[in-house]
């Protein structure tokens, strides 16, 4: 953490706990109080940087530029001996220091505040609130850069002041416009001081945006400040108003986290700023819209954040209304503001595609930048890659995808922590434009802003994506630009799952959750245990169990089953031991529709990160809970065939392309393209064995599952067909075996599969 941004938190909490002399019950005063110091301080250093490097420039400036409230004034004169006493304008720095880091750093510095007490702590609560995770300076030009070079608005570029509209709606700290400047410098010639006349920008944080405006005015000619300080507006773009509240109430509605209160509305009537940009850039917020109880009360009451309990947590929460109304009442205040911007009465006069399911603000985000630019216009934003991946964005992209406005997509993984955040995440650079083409642009598996330069792309068109994907009509979520190509080879030699297996009945049988009525944490009477994922791996349903779990453990939302290392009178590990059991009328219920003696079960929730996404294995037909897909087949060879099929790289390699997320369900494996009964016809040499490749894969099935006493009469049923596998051969060699064996099942020549295999790195 920067030292400045500490030393200013610290002289800051001073000042706080001497005006209210640690009474704190008046929360919203003190969250107000707070801002209006931070306020003070980015103010007061502006117009020291503004001062020094080209005209005078006071609060009064400010204030006459509506840049800052009028009261801000009146605060230092009401606190001065406050200010004073603490040395707080010691604080404020002489040379040019980067004021937007120092924001950035003092967002993930956290208050904790109780009625009588108030400290500081390291977190993200601010940040999250606002999404203020801001972009690299490298990155941010790599955007522009792939922007301008496309933009035909650009093309008769002229040298004068205000030639074009260059917008940022979630402007930040003006990364996007500091690397615009750049670009126009060094590519036209433009002066700073004219481009500083292009830009306008909208943001919810009144000091980030307040630094944004600084910069262009210091390289502006001062005749332009009043020109420049009018591009910006505060505000929440996602929120449409007809009328807008004055500074004042915007700021201390920021102040106090209600970033989608009305008050926080933007009136996009306005048509002498709201007229369509011909450049839209930025790095909106990836966040979902909806309040989170847990993390709003770790600031200020823990006791009710810690409570994992809905029904607790309601209570507690309750119980305010008399130990501390003031809380209560912001709570309340700030839960309302969620529930009206999520709730059906969502209205937005720029934003239709977007509002389907929960709502996502890189979403709204793109869907608003797309809506304001002109003909001739061109939008480059980075928002989650989910955007073009996950079917809960099917509307929007589908928009976005049939109106042939999509120039490219460039997909990133953070694993060099472009961003700050977790190196898994993944982010997409997408390009709009107003010019209809036939196809986009596509690469994947960007790790450096260098890549975005040099990378080889493809062009996809709509038809490429719905053979990829026939049902959620998305990208798929590759790590790769090969991976593309080789989903698009396979997609036209092969057919989908659903094609060859048409007849398959899938389904998911108790849930934990729903069924909790008719769910018990003791054997009792004749109700059943309830199998759960956690208890599988591949080839092996005993692979852990509660036995021996800690009961405080053993409940929670996120309880971790132990390795099943238990072993038998018969040599086998012993059946899981299950922590819930179903009684058994809601058990004859369920099971009548799943009449078959056996079920192809896999893990729902993985990753495509993991080791191994698609993990299965076979159970007798009994009570599994949510975390457990399964599927029913009337042929039983056919069920051990999908057995293998599941737990092989190639099969698992184009589920990790088509999983949107974590819960790996029926839809995915629908559209996963999968070899022709046929193929399992062709006779290889294997082993020195000549024989179809269904009997050598039946065969090393047997092997692995001949053990299985669950599994025995379905064995049976293949016994006679097989050749006998050589006993000392291990599991994983048989599971390699099967991958080759699949692979020649599925046609993939060897260049091909090695590329496959290098995205199992375990392997």
């Amino acid at each position: 953490m920067n030292n400045a941004a500490l030393d200013l938190a610290s002289v800051m909490l001073e000042i706080t706990r001497a005006k209210f002399c640690n009474n704190f019950h008046d929360i919203k005063k003190v969250k107000i109080f707070w801002h209006n110091l931070t306020l003070l301080y980015f103010a007061t250093a502006i117009c020291k940087q503004l001062s020094a490097s080209s005209h005078n420039c006071s609060l009064n400036t400010l204030t006459k530029m509506n840049l800052i409230p009028n009261d801000l004034l009146s605060f230092e004169k009401q606190n001065k001996s406050l200010i004073c006493d603490y040395k707080f304008f010691r604080c404020v720095p002489d040379d040019n220091i980067n004021l937007a880091l120092m924001r950035e750093d003092l967002l993930g510095i956290d208050l904790y505040i109780s009625q009588n007490y108030m400290s500081l702590k390291q977190g993200k609560v601010a940040r999250d609130t606002t999404g203020s995770y801001y972009t690299p300076c490298s990155l941010a030009k790599a955007v522009v850069s792939k922007a301008f070079k496309n933009a035909e608005c650009l093309d008769h570029l002229k040298n004068e002041k205000s030639a074009i509209r260059i917008a940022d709606f979630s402007c930040g700290g003006g990364e996007f416009f500091n690397a615009a400047q750049e670009c126009l410098f060094e590519e036209r010639g433009i002066p700073y001081s004219v481009s500083a006349t292009f830009f306008w920008g909208i943001d919810v944080d009144p000091i980030v945006m307040l630094i944004t405006v600084g910069n262009l005015l210091s390289q502006a000619d001062y005749d332009d400040w009043n020109t420049i300080s009018s591009h910006f507006h505060l505000g929440n773009p996602l929120v449409s108003t007809a009328v807008e509240q004055d500074l004042r109430v915007k700021h201390d509605m920021f102040a106090l986290g209600r970033v989608y209160a009305p008050a926080m509305g933007i009136n996009f009537n306005k048509k002498e700023f709201f007229t369509p940009f011909d450049i839209v850039l930025g790095n909106p917020p990836w966040e979902k819209i909806r309040f989170e109880e847990r993390k709003f009360f770790s600031s200020y009451s823990p006791e009710i954040s810690d409570l994992a309990k809905k029904d607790e947590r309601e209570n507690a929460i309750s119980n305010l209304r008399y130990s501390w109304i003031e809380l209560f009442n912001w709570f309340e205040e700030t839960v309302t503001d969620y529930a009206t911007m999520c709730s059906r009465t969502f209205k937005h006069p720029l934003i239709v595609q977007s509002v389907f399911g929960e709502l996502n603000t890189y979403a709204l985000f793109t869907e608003l930048s797309y809506r304001l630019l002109s003909d001739s216009g061109i939008c480059s934003l980075i928002v989650k890659s989910t955007l073009v991946t996950t079917p809960s964005q099917k509307t929007l992209w589908s928009y976005l995808l049939k109106n042939k406005v999509i120039f490219s997509v460039s997909i990133f993984e953070n694993r060099k922590k472009i961003f700050q955040i977790d190196s898994r995440e993944r982010f997409a650079i997408i390009i709009l434009s107003n010019k209809e083409s036939e196809g986009f642009l596509f690469c994947a598996g960007l790790q450096s802003t260098e890549e975005l330069y040099e990378c080889p792309e493809i062009k996809l068109t709509e038809n490429d994506i719905l053979r990829i994907n026939p049902f959620s009509g998305m990208l798929p979520n590759t790590s790769s630009t090969e991976n593309i190509q080789i989903l698009l080879k396979s997609h036209s030699e092969l057919p989908l799952f659903q094609e060859v297996y048409p007849k398959c009945h899938f389904g998911r049988l108790i849930h934990l959750t729903a069924h909790a009525h008719q769910i018990n944490r003791e054997k009792k009477n004749d109700n059943l245990p309830i199998y759960e994922g956690k208890f599988i791996e591949q080839y092996d349903a005993r692979f852990s169990t509660f036995k021996g779990v800690n009961p405080d453990k053993k409940y929670t939302a996120k309880a971790t089953a132990r390795k099943n290392d238990e072993i038998g009178p018969d040599g086998i590990k012993l059946i899981p031991e299950s922590r819930y059991f179903v009684k058994k009328d809601l058990w004859d219920k369920y099971s009548k529709q799943y009449n078959k003696a056996y079920s192809l079960c896999w893990r729902s929730l993985t990753s495509s990160t993991n080791a191994r996404t698609m993990i299965a294995m076979i159970l007798p037909t009994c009570p599994t809970c949510q975390s457990i897909q399964m599927l029913q087949i009337d042929d039983d060879v056919d069920l051990i065939m999908l057995l293998a099929l599941f737990n092989s790289i190639p099969f698992d390699y184009f589920v990790r392309l088509k999983m949107p997320g974590i819960d790996l369900t029926q839809s995915v494996v629908r559209q996963i393209p999968v070899p022709n009964k046929a193929a399992y016809e062709k006779v290889v040499v294997h082993n020195d064995i000549c024989a179809p490749l269904k009997i050598h894969i039946l065969s090393c099935v047997y092997a692995i599952l001949r053990k299985e006493p669950m599994l025995n009469s379905l064995m049976q049923k293949i016994k006679k067909n097989i050749y006998p596998i050589d006993t000392a051969i291990t599991l994983e060699q048989l599971k390699r075996k099967l991958d080759y064996l699949f692979a020649e099942a599925y046609n993939i020549d060897t260049a091909t599969y090695h590329d496959i295999m290098q995205t199992f790195p375990k392997y």
